[in-house]
């Protein structure tokens, strides 16, 4: 089974204890037990070839036992819904044949393939077939054409040998529409009970249709679009697009269009390299921020021939006025991921993080989310906020990790393509030109802060406010704040490092920079409610722990889009973070020759002092645990210094 690197092991327990539970309801996931794979196979790009619609990736490997298997003998069904956004281009194109997958060399299938426009309705098309280990093309007993429908289902049933036979579900990809048909359970009016769990990934069956007359040559589609959403008014952006090929030809150049309301942007590119029949790759291409809401970009034309009925991928767009943009100073938020049962995070943190972002410490806001240590604020919310970064795929959770404003375009997955990116973290010398990028993107928003603790240093005040500027967010999208107060230099003896490349043992003492002391809101983030004028102010209140240092505590903000976002949305429109005041007077014994603490009795140059608290009750020694203390030498009239002593 494929594991989570280091301080999400536990998540991994708990994930296959959930597995394997689920597997007395009927399924069991199998391990990948082999390195043998087969890649789907490649066809000619010729007229009249074969096009597979569905949401599969062409060339996925097949593993030995990567699927589903039941612990019975038992006939089962798998299924998946197209839907019209993917199948409309061929409407009235033939259906010719399924693609099936099998992933057992031990024992062939006997599928009964169908494509239908509900899970219980009639079949439209249907075949029999034998299937081996690899992909197989099934042709379907009659050819017919995509009827005008809103879905499709596509599948088939099989009989599944305890144990031995399995479907392979494309692990660890997670893609909707994918359902199972448990033994064939009815319900009370004996229609079949097709189950909803994509959890397992998408079944491994697509749908083929045949291109008779050259119609469906030249077709492609977005897959995924990883893009910045704010830019300047006017001007050009890049968006990192997967091209699909759905079509029957090679693709050796495109058009891109951009459509925000009225306005419209096209551009011709021509490829590097062809995206090849059946199969798909990531391509650099232009996005025109034309003006501020919600629109599309899509291919609109291929190897210079218009296309029908193209695809589009729905974007948000913040199109920042050039004089707008220079109201704004932009402060890009990083999250740095530590765990304390990683051994890699203080060589990775101070070697390899340190090295580039040293330069960079007054220009980003850094907050290091601890995972699973002390430092943790509660609920595993960094864990969850770490998986949300991810699209909740654990698999690609690593440990020391780093996001910026909250985005994985830059990004938390391991060997990323075309990024400095490795375990997470970019490697020294390689990480300037991303964050003088990341500096160089627009911003329509402040955010400042006064936070200062009371006299008595037991609470600490905070006001955060700012502007908005109005008309750049979309109408109907909220913004929220989230708040810290952050203290750094903390020192712990708990970090584990590595002894002799064998193992973990706690040595010595680690600082940690930037620890969460509290969350002031929820991790994504309280609304704000900005007046007409685009301001907005907000409060809030902390408490002051005596093993807290007050001089190494700030309080830091930030402004964002919310979680209902994806992945690649959710990012900071601004940050900031200031220290928070002490009060005026204060001196620290740490920071005072002058004074002296021997146990629990205070010397002022040397001579008794006598000791009071700020609402002037004497003591006659300070707590183990320190605090806040009026002091002035015995039998003297001088006044009384406030003191902070820990």
């Amino acid at each position: 089974m494929k594991k989570i690197y280091y301080s999400l092991l536990t998540l991994t327990m708990a994930l296959c204890v959930w597995t394997t539970a689920s597997a007395q309801s009927g399924w069991q996931a199998l391990s990948n037990a082999a390195a043998d794979k087969v890649p789907a196979p490649q066809l000619a790009g010729v007229t009249g070839g074969k096009i597979y619609v569905g949401h599969c990736a062409y060339d996925e490997y097949i593993y030995i036992g990567d699927g589903l298997s039941q612990s019975v003998d038992c006939r089962v069904g798998v299924a998946m819904v197209l839907t019209r956004d993917m199948f409309a281009p061929y409407i009235g194109a033939q259906i010719s044949g399924l693609r099936v997958g099998w992933d057992t060399r031990e024992v062939n299938g006997n599928v009964q393939a169908f494509v239908r426009t509900s899970f219980n309705g009639d079949d439209l098309v249907s075949a029999n077939a034998t299937v081996k280990y690899g992909w197989n093309n099934v042709a379907v007993d009659t050819p017919t054409v995509i009827p005008d429908v809103d879905t499709l289902v596509v599948g088939y049933y099989t009989n599944l040998v305890a144990n031995k036979c399995c479907i392979p579900t494309f692990y660890p990809k997670n893609v909707p529409n994918a359902c199972y048909l448990y033994v064939g359970e009815q319900d009370t009016e004996g229609n079949e009970v097709w189950e909803d769990w994509n959890e397992f990934g998408p079944v491994a069956v697509l749908l083929e249709v045949t291109d008779t007359d050259g119609s469906l040559n030249n077709k492609a589609s977005i897959g995924a679009l990883r893009y910045q959403s704010v830019g300047k008014l006017g001007t050009d952006g890049t968006g990192l697009f997967t091209i699909k090929n759905r079509g029957s030809n090679a693709i050796t150049q495109v058009e891109v269009t951009t459509t925000v309301g009225e306005q419209t942007k096209s551009q011709t590119v021509k490829l590097s390299s062809a995206v090849a029949l059946n199969s798909e790759r990531k391509i650099s291409l232009p996005i025109s921020y034309l003006a501020s809401g919600r629109g599309t970009v899509s291919i609109t034309a291929v190897n210079n021939e218009a296309v029908t009925n193209p695809f589009a991928y729905d974007v948000t767009l913040m199109a920042v006025p050039e004089e707008a943009a220079n109201r704004y100073t932009r402060r890009p938020l990083i999250e740095f991921f530590v765990s304390e049962n990683s051994y890699m995070v203080p060589t990775y943190f101070d070697e390899y993080f340190m090295a580039d972002f040293a330069n960079f410490r007054e220009d980003y806001t850094l907050v290091c989310q601890h995972t699973d240590d002390q430092f943790m604020t509660g609920d595993d919310d960094e864990i969850h906020l770490m998986l949300g970064l991810v699209a909740n795929d654990s698999m690609k959770v690593y440990i020391p990790s780093m996001t910026i404003d909250r985005t994985d375009y830059l990004c938390n997955l391991m060997m990323v393509e075309g990024t400095p990116f490795l375990y997470g973290i970019p490697y020294p010398g390689m990480a300037t030109s991303m964050y003088n990028g990341v500096l160089a993107e627009p911003t329509f928003a402040s955010v400042d802060i006064d936070a200062a603790t009371d006299d008595a240093l037991q609470n600490i005040n905070i006001h955060v406010s700012g502007t908005v500027e109005p008309g750049v967010m979309p109408a109907d999208e909220p913004l929220f704040m989230t708040v810290y107060l952050m203290e750094s230099q903390v020192e712990s003896s708990s970090q584990k490092f590595w002894e002799d490349k064998e193992g973990e043992a706690p040595t010595a003492e680690y600082t940690h920079y930037n620890v969460v002391r509290e969350p002031l809101t929820p991790l994504w983030g309280t609304e704000i409610s900005p007046a007409e004028d685009g301001t907005y102010s907000m409060d809030f209140n902390a408490r002051m722990y005596s093993d807290y240092d007050p001089a190494n505590l700030t309080v830091i903000a930030f402004l964002h889009r919310g979680e209902q976002n994806d992945n690649m949305s959710r990012q900071v429109i601004n940050s900031n973070e200031m220290p928070v005041r002490l009060p005026e007077g204060i001196r620290g014994v740490d920071a005072d020759s002058s004074l002296e603490v021997r146990d629990g009795e205070v010397l002022l140059g040397g001579v008794r002092a006598e000791i009071f608290t700020p609402a002037g009750v004497r003591v006659t020694k300070v707590p183990t645990d320190g605090g806040v203390y009026l002091v002035r030498k015995a039998g003297s009239r001088d006044k009384a210094l406030k003191v902070m002593i820990k």
